[in-house]
C-alpha cells in the first residue's frame, strides 16, 4: 500500500509541468506567463508585469541558458529607442538590471558569440536601416560595441 500511494504521487507530479513565457506590447508592458498542463488541460495564468523596457517594447530576446531577458524598446514617441535587461527568476518574474538608450527602432535582435567565451547581442533598427552590437559581460550588463549604418 506503501509503495501505491509513492507512485500515485509521483505520478500526479510528472502530469503537471508548467512554462514561463514572456510577451511585450506597446502599451508598454513585459509581462509573464505561466502556461500549465494538468492531463492535457492548459492553464495560461499571469505571473508578472513591468513597465521598465520602456513606452513601446517591440522584441524579447530569452538567454535561457544563463536566465536573462532582453527588451529591446523601439522608441516610437522618443528621439531614441532602448535596450533594457532582466535576471529571469524561478517564477517568471524579472528582475530589472540595465537600460540603456539606443538609436531608434530596434526591432529585432539575436545573441551572438562563443558560447563559453565572448558574446553579444545585435540589434536591427528601423530607423537609418542600422544595426548595433552590445558586448555582454554577464548578469545582464552590456556595452555598446558598434553602430553600423
Amino acid at each position: 500500500m506503501r509503495s501505491a500511494a509513492a507512485a500515485a504521487l509521483i505520478g500526479a507530479a510528472t502530469l503537471t509541468a508548467a512554462t514561463n513565457l514572456f510577451v511585450s506590447d506597446y502599451s508598454g508592458n513585459v509581462t509573464s506567463f505561466s502556461l500549465s498542463d494538468l492531463n492535457g488541460t492548459y492553464n495560461l495564468n499571469q505571473t508578472f508585469r513591468t513597465p521598465d523596457c520602456g513606452p513601446n517594447p517591440s522584441w524579447l530576446t530569452l538567454d535561457a541558458n544563463r536566465g536573462l531577458l532582453f527588451c529591446l524598446n523601439e522608441g516610437l514617441e522618443t528621439v531614441n529607442g532602448s535596450l533594457s535587461s532582466f535576471t529571469v527568476n524561478g517564477d517568471g518574474s524579472l528582475t530589472h538590471v540595465k537600460n540603456q538608450s539606443s538609436i531608434s527602432g530596434p526591432v529585432s535582435g539575436v545573441i551572438y558569440g562563443n558560447a563559453a567565451g565572448k558574446r553579444a547581442i545585435a540589434l536591427a533598427h528601423y530607423t537609418g536601416s542600422s544595426v548595433t552590437s552590445w558586448l555582454l559581460e554577464g548578469g545582464g550588463r552590456f556595452e555598446l560595441n558598434q553602430n553600423l549604418p
